[in-house]
């Protein structure tokens, strides 16, 4: 799952994944410094389908709020001064 954080903490958001589908949730150990976490579940399979018993949904959310916004690091100092 990927989801877009538009207002409030991650960690509020994950708690509420997690309630969501009743499941804790674990830090991926490849991306601590991410807002990613995963969770393992086991599904019954309908007969005749291949898909695994158990399976692990990541949940990874991308924080787009205004205070993290700094666009200054993303253009050189004479490209915006360029174009207005």
């Amino acid at each position: 799952m990927l989801g877009y954080l538009l207002k409030g903490m991650p960690e509020i958001a994950f708690k509420n994944i997690a309630l969501a589908v009743a499941r804790d949730l674990s830090d991926h150990p490849d991306f601590s410094e991410r807002n990613h976490k995963t969770s393992d579940h086991d599904r019954t399979v309908p007969t005749g389908k291949k898909y695994p018993v158990k399976f692990r949904c990541h949940y990874l959310l991308l924080q787009l709020t205004k205070q993290n916004a700094d666009y200054s690091r993303c253009f050189p100092d004479n490209l915006l001064e360029d174009s207005i």
